[in-house]
């Protein structure tokens, strides 16, 4: 069954099945000269295996397919890459309306996959050279991008940031209060916390070295206290590592098993201590958590290229979303200004 859903988490080998030879030439392309990471490169992988699966219903009827599972049924391993460039910017806008109304995508995936769609024709141009196709501009450049609606971030407010904590328990208390803590202090996304090897922790520095999106380096800097819960949590979980001898093992495990803990496995610990700290249902995840992080820095008014540079963000304009302000805040603001004396008369 082709899945529909345009998010997996890919394992260690990327499978693109049902995939013709041209498009599964632009993933590994993405993959090895582009460093995008596995992750995103199966997202684009399967919003790109739909939209030409959707272009062959369309070129040959004229009409889109009725329903998701007669698109998830379309074998794709014959279409040629002529078919795939044979195309007009008003075939794409209908591809994306059928995405709306058939599968009922909302405006942000339909973004995503309208960038996905992109990335693929600037993909064969590029390619030219060695494809010898006809292709001689991008037919999705002249689209626009589908509007997105601005919603604030979810952060934690003071007060439930400290439930939180307070409410992590069980056997495996010092290992899931440093995971929390560590990307509640450094803004770190689940994937970065896992790939975290023994090497890349410096307790003397004080410093974390993080491997981000795309294979970049970035360092972090613990507070002091999640730098001590780190240090607790070594005391009572490096003895079961597997394999504490090696550098490059990685520094959180399983107390199990003493191998590296997955995302799920810390998403679990989120909504474990969501739900014992009585804040559930509230749409907390821990990449929530890195919103949190965002949030109060840019409260405290840190400048916002070194925000960007501590959450590891390839463009400021993704940082901006973080400087919303609360009507407290905007009121506070307000008063203290300058603002408040117009049209006072002087005395």
């Amino acid at each position: 069954m082709i899945i529909i859903s345009t998010y997996v988490k890919p394992g260690k080998n990327l499978e693109f099945d049902n995939a013709p030879d041209f498009l599964v030439a632009c993933m590994r392309q993405r993959r090895t000269l582009q460093g995008i990471s596995p992750t995103s490169v199966m997202t684009d992988f399967i919003s790109l295996r739909e939209y030409l699966q959707w272009l062959t219903v369309y070129q040959k009827t004229g009409m889109s397919p009725q329903t998701a599972q007669e698109l998830r049924a379309i074998d794709l391993l014959s279409m040629t890459l002529d078919e795939a460039i044979n195309v007009t910017r008003n075939d794409i806008e209908t591809y994306l309306f059928f995405c709306a109304d058939t599968l009922g995508n909302s405006t942000a995936t339909r973004h995503k996959k309208l960038a996905a769609v992109r990335c693929f024709y600037n993909y064969v141009l590029d390619q030219n050279d060695v494809l010898r196709t006809t292709l001689e501009h991008n037919p999705a450049d002249a689209i626009k991008n589908p509007k997105l609606p601005k919603k604030q971030p979810i952060y934690l407010p003071e007060v439930e940031r400290t439930s939180l904590l307070d409410a992590v328990a069980g056997n495996n208390v010092e290992r899931d209060y440093a995971i929390l803590l560590l990307i509640l202090s450094c803004g770190l996304r689940v994937s970065e916390v896992v790939n975290i090897t023994i090497k890349d922790v410096n307790f003397t520095a004080g410093i974390i070295k993080i491997h981000g999106k795309g294979n970049k380096e970035r360092l972090a800097y613990p507070t002091p206290a999640c730098l001590d819960a780190l240090k607790r949590y070594c005391e009572d979980y490096r003895a079961i590592a597997t394999d504490d001898q090696n550098p490059n093992a990685p520094f959180f495990v399983a107390k199990k098993t003493g191998q590296r803990i997955t995302t799920r496995m810390i998403e679990r610990i989120m909504q474990k201590c969501v739900n014992a700290a009585g804040i559930g249902g509230m749409g907390y995840t821990p990449h929530k958590l890195r919103h949190t992080t965002a949030t109060i820095l840019a409260k405290d008014g840190v400048d916002l290229l070194a925000i960007q540079q501590i959450l590891g963000h390839e463009s400021p304009t993704t940082t901006q979303i973080y400087t919303h302000l609360g009507s407290e805040d905007i009121e506070k603001a307000v008063n203290q200004s300058s603002l408040m004396s117009l049209g006072i008369p002087n005395k």
